[in-house]
């Protein structure tokens, strides 16, 4: 038999793709677009970041003050008066009354024997009523009312206050008893009126000032750290010889304030000024002096008035105004300081037909030949004797360096170089920042007062001005 041959089995393992062999991936449409629109806003935001925010500000019509606020020392004609005899007292006249000269003031009782009667009579009927109580709540409220830990001697002045009203209520009531009492008593012997060796406002309050003059103020006068007033009123047996009351003599009397050199230059070269009392708001107008004392330079403020409102105060807090200066109120961060050209104005001149401020250019036209071109004047500002253009141009027929301008009346030439340096804010009425001239009149730390004129494009009350000038060029559209 034939011998049949046996194949061979071969394993067969099947090729795959290599592309088969990963799972095909498929980009999402939405993730995309997100994706992109994510990435543009981000680097927006950036941008936006990175760049500086133009902001602008609307120009008002306002009023700035350069002053002094400061603690004024007040000097008065003050002459204190001592007692007569030994003996109990009672007081005629109140804190505060101006009494006539020759007029009583107060009563002396040597011997003690109307004080003791009176003392008895009052034992036996309460001499506060309800109206007393009522005054003195009111004095008690209006110390709480303005009490400022910073101004610390006020609690002595209450304490003066309020124990002059008590001793007014008191002696009010006391002396309506007095003439009954020495009739009832028949004591008249050792009991005597005293009168006022003057006219003048009664003060019951010592304080060691009476008989400082403004020349002889030094810093230490200032110091009110250990400043105490004493109480001259009072129902105690009084000596021969001690301090009664205080008689304010006059209507005039003066604060004295410390200033610097600056300060003392500009009151130099004024009469008066206007004084705020910032403990009522009160405003009044003094004559000023300067005084160049041993320890360093004051200004005496004199008053002829308001004498009496301020009568018990040794210490106020003032604001002295040096400068006011009304006009157009605007940031100084909206100042910028310009180059300009500057122009004879012999050389501006106006178009009869339509207004127009005009310069008259020598050019060359195509063929090489002189020619005459009518511009018109960008100015910024003019005085007597110039007018002022940018030196930036807005237009192809803006001046430029070394063009040659020829007057209207003559054959006489100017060649534009000249510069000077102008004050000027951008205004941004018309979209573009335009340059416009200003004259500072007053500045403090964050705004300028400037003038208020009424010529062609100068700078007025509702303009908006870019409020930042580092932020923009000059022509640059802002929209």
């Amino acid at each position: 038999m034939p011998t049949k041959n046996k194949r061979k089995k071969r394993k067969v393992i099947r090729f795959r793709p290599f592309k088969t062999r990963f799972k095909k991936k498929h980009w999402n449409l939405g993730t995309v677009t997100f994706g992109i629109i994510f990435i543009y806003l981000m680097v927006n935001f950036i941008m936006y970041l990175n760049e500086d925010t133009l902001s602008t500000y609307e120009v008002t019509k306002n009023s700035m003050e350069k002053t002094i606020t400061t603690k004024g020392l007040v000097l008065r004609d003050e002459t204190i008066i001592k007692n007569k005899a030994d003996g109990y007292l009672n007081y005629y006249a109140q804190e505060g009354e101006r009494v006539r000269k020759q007029g009583y003031v107060y009563s002396v009782d040597e011997t003690g024997k109307v004080h003791e009667y009176l003392s008895q009579t009052a034992s036996e009927e309460g001499i506060l009523d309800s109206d007393s109580y009522l005054e003195l709540k009111e004095t008690i409220s209006v110390f709480n009312n303005y009490y400022s830990d910073n101004n610390f001697y006020e609690v002595y002045d209450f304490k003066y206050d309020l124990n002059n009203t008590i001793l007014e209520i008191t002696n009010e009531t006391t002396m309506k008893k007095l003439e009954q009492a020495l009739k009832d008593s028949g004591i008249t012997e050792s009991y005597q009126k005293i009168k006022a060796p003057a006219s003048g406002l009664i003060s019951f309050l010592e304080d060691g000032y009476e008989s400082l003059t403004p020349k002889n103020v030094t810093k230490k006068s200032f110091d009110d750290t250990n400043y105490k007033k004493q109480q001259l009123k009072t129902n105690n047996l009084v000596q021969k010889g001690e301090p009664v009351y205080k008689i304010i003599q006059g209507n005039s009397w003066d604060i004295v304030i410390p200033i610097n050199e600056e300060e003392k230059k500009i009151l130099e070269e004024k009469t008066s000024v206007q004084v705020n009392f910032l403990k009522d708001d009160t405003t009044l107008t003094a004559t000023v002096s300067i005084l160049d004392n041993k320890d360093g330079t004051y200004a005496q403020l004199h008053f002829t008035n308001y004498l009496v409102r301020y009568f018990s105060d040794r210490f106020l807090n003032i604001e002295v105004v040096l400068q006011s200066k009304t006009g157009l109120k605007i940031p100084n961060t909206a100042l910028v300081t310009r180059e300009m050209f500057r122009i004879p104005i012999d050389y501006l001149y106006t178009d009869s037909s339509s207004d127009e401020s005009l310069f008259r250019i020598r050019t060359l036209n195509s063929r090489g030949k002189v020619a005459i071109k009518q511009v018109v004047a960008e100015v910024v500002m003019k005085d007597d004797k110039y007018c002022y253009v940018s030196t930036v141009p807005i237009s192809d027929d803006s001046l430029t360096k070394g063009m040659i301008l020829l007057r209207n009346d003559s054959k006489k030439t100017f060649k534009v170089s000249a510069t000077k340096k102008i004050d000027g804010v951008y205004c941004v009425n018309k979209g573009y920042a335009a340059f416009k001239m200003v004259n500072v009149l007053y500045s403090n730390e964050d705004y300028s007062i400037v003038e208020d004129t009424q010529e062609v494009n100068a700078l007025a009350i509702y303009d908006h001005i870019v409020l930042n000038s580092n932020t923009i060029h000059e022509n640059d559209k802002i929209y």
